[in-house]
């Protein structure tokens, strides 16, 4: 009867949260880790269909965390979690200057809808800043020059770091 008379509390998912930090962060296998961070910067981050809420938790609960167990563990070579592929994807989706700018928005109307820009909402450029912050510091060599299309690599990233700074 008392139980009743009490209002609905939303679920208490901390348990979700140190999940994500602790156990998946720290345990997971460099596979694993690949694949969870792949699948964010090729899928989930571009896809129109998701709201950049969602892909803000994302970011700040379980990529975030991921990257930066991975990146404090010095058996784990970071290159085997982050590969080129999804570097070049978190420039070509992430850090892109046309997902910066919302004037840019209407200039695409007409567009093929891969090629429209991702307006990004303030909370998730925190998060892709902190990404970007976190990708520099550990891989810095990685990100900012590559063999095989360096200077796009390079000019894409300066270029979505200009823009996150702006903002």
């Amino acid at each position: 009867m008392v139980f009743a008379s009490l209002p609905s509390l939303p679920p208490d998912l901390t348990f979700v949260r140190d999940f994500f930090r602790k156990d998946l962060a720290l345990d997971a296998s460099t596979k694993t880790k690949r694949s969870l961070f792949s699948s964010f910067v090729l899928d989930l981050l571009p896809s129109p269909a998701y709201s950049s809420e969602l892909k803000t938790l994302a970011l700040r609960h379980l990529i975030l965390p991921l990257l930066a167990a991975t990146f404090e563990n010095p058996s784990v070579d970071n290159s085997s979690v982050v590969d080129a592929k999804a570097i070049e994807g978190l420039i070509q989706h992430a850090f892109h200057p046309k997902h910066f700018d919302a004037s840019q928005g209407a200039a695409w109307e007409g567009g093929k809808a891969e090629e429209r820009p991702l307006l990004y909402s303030n909370g998730l450029l925190v998060e892709l800043h902190k990404l970007a912050t976190l990708l520099i510091e550990y891989m810095g060599r990685c990100v900012l020059s590559r063999e095989r299309g360096g200077e796009e690599l390079r000019g894409g990233m300066r270029g979505g770091m200009v823009y996150l700074k702006i903002d």
